[in-house]
């Protein structure tokens, strides 16, 4: 039986700092994957903020806060948002200025900005 196998390759990786820590963002299948969801929940969100059509703030706010975490915790490590947030007021631009820095810094050109692990 025939089997395949991958070359080996080693993943790319960009070192961030969030309120003074260090992170690192992987470019792989799981960062991609985090950066489609996020991608794909926020979009409702935001067009019923565009709309102004916001009944319940508190509601945007969890539900910005539950997508935020999920993405965070995915792209940079189990409690990434538990300790970007810490001690922060709840804030929604917080969130998305947060996310939009990383998403800068996945965007940035690929043979400066990564190194391989």
């Amino acid at each position: 039986m025939k089997d395949f196998a991958f070359e080996d390759k080693k993943i790319k990786k960009r070192q961030i700092s969030i309120r003074g820590k260090k992170y690192y963002i992987r470019y792989d299948v799981k960062t991609m994957k985090a950066i489609e969801r996020y991608t794909l929940s926020m979009t409702p969100i935001i067009k019923k903020m565009e709309s102004k059509n916001v009944k319940d703030m508190i509601g945007v706010n969890i539900d910005v806060s539950r997508i935020t975490k999920r993405f965070l915790d995915d792209t940079l490590g189990k409690h990434a948002y538990d300790n970007i947030f810490l001690d922060r007021p709840m804030d929604i631009e917080e969130h998305c200025k947060v996310v939009q820095f990383i998403f800068e810094e996945i965007a940035k050109n690929e043979h400066t900005a990564w190194s391989y692990t």
